[in-house]
């Protein structure tokens, strides 16, 4: 079966308003669930009721792209506020690409210092868990933490190192190897954090302890 190729929109229904994404997706299953590849939308798509219809299929992924730029573009100016496409269409990339190091370093540089819109800190609200419902207010419960038990078992029994895997890590760590070959200690000629001006008197403490009979206490 191959790929079909298609713009579609998804609504989401919150409590006080309807929110509405536009993209385009290629599949070979057109039931296949998919509703957005926006951090945003994945994480309201979650929380709230939504549905997806299709607009237009196209013949090659690349005419997708392209008609995903005025899609995108007439979705912004009819929502306004209420649309979740942040970026403009046809960024995508096509299926299989592979992003160099370089192109996935330039990305994420461009992203900094960029400031949030009063429209985008609305939405981050919407699917960010506050309050009580935060995970680390309420912590895990007694049932995931019974997950999380039962999924480690046998996994994490311990790791023994080789003889010859002990003799080679203390070979790195050997002579100049070592990243404290040379250096002074921090605390050298200075007295131990623990050992505080009480401890010059422990004999005379003692003594007084067992004259008040405190041990008996």
């Amino acid at each position: 079966m191959e790929l079909r190729h298609f713009n579609y929109l998804t609504i989401i229904k919150t409590p006080n308003a309807k929110y509405y994404y536009v993209e385009k997706h290629s599949t070979k299953n057109v039931n296949d669930g998919y509703f957005g590849s926006g951090k945003v939308i994945k994480k309201i798509c979650k929380r709230f009721p939504h549905k997806t219809r299709l607009i237009q299929e196209f013949s090659t992924e690349k005419e997708a792209l392209n008609a995903e730029i005025e899609l995108v573009e007439k979705a912004k100016s009819k929502y306004g506020k209420h649309s979740l496409n942040f970026a403009i269409g046809g960024k995508g990339t096509l299926k299989g690409t592979k992003l160099s190091n370089l192109t996935r370093r330039k990305m994420s540089e461009s992203k900094i210092g960029i400031k949030w819109s009063d429209e985008r800190k609305e939405l981050h609200k919407l699917y960010v868990k506050r309050g009580e419902n935060h995970p680390g207010k309420r912590g895990l419960s007694k049932e995931h933490k019974r997950k999380l038990s039962i999924s480690g078992k046998g996994k994490h029994t311990g790791f023994k190192h080789t003889e010859e895997s002990k003799r080679s890590m203390s070979a790195s760590k050997t002579g100049n190897k070592n990243p404290m070959f040379g250096k002074t200690g921090a605390m050298k000629g200075k007295p131990a954090p623990n050992r505080n001006l009480s401890w010059q008197y422990a004999d005379e403490l003692y003594k007084l302890w067992i004259s008040k009979e405190l041990h008996r206490l």
